[in-house]
């Protein structure tokens, strides 16, 4: 299991810039958030996630017409699998069609976050919601 580990860090050390792991992310490249005991992962090009010790994502039905709807000053998501989110955590998403619901992403050269995320509301096994907030690009 050690040699496999010191392999994956030679692979994905920053030192190594191999051509097949050379894109930083941002707004052209999509990040695939991953997730505990979870082996196979649907990715439509939006993903929503949170970070910490309760960190889960999920992919975004973006092939619906009703995706991301906003009713009422609700915003509700709809994934394209059960989640594990929860009531009270902060949700961040990317890749969406409406830049108004992807979190920003920095990298420092030293440092990477997440921000302008928003606190969930209510779950059901395949969506969640939150209180719809106004920003601009």
């Amino acid at each position: 299991m050690s040699l496999c580990n010191d392999a994956m860090s030679d692979i994905i050390n920053q030192d190594r810039d191999w051509k097949w792991n050379r894109n930083e992310l941002g707004s052209t490249v999509q990040p695939l958030v991953t997730a505990s005991n979870k082996q196979d992962y649907l990715f439509a090009g939006a993903t929503a996630f949170c970070l910490g010790s309760a960190s889960t994502g999920a992919a975004i039905d973006l092939a619906s017409s009703n995706a991301i709807t906003v009713t009422g000053g609700v915003v509700t998501v709809n994934t394209l699998e059960p989640h594990r989110f929860t009531v009270g955590t902060t949700v961040y998403m990317f890749g969406n069609k409406n830049s108004a619901y992807n979190s920003v992403f920095t990298d420092t050269g030293s440092a990477t976050s997440y921000s302008n995320g928003w606190a969930i509301t209510a779950v059901t096994s395949k969506s969640f919601s939150f209180t719809a907030t106004a920003r601009s690009d």
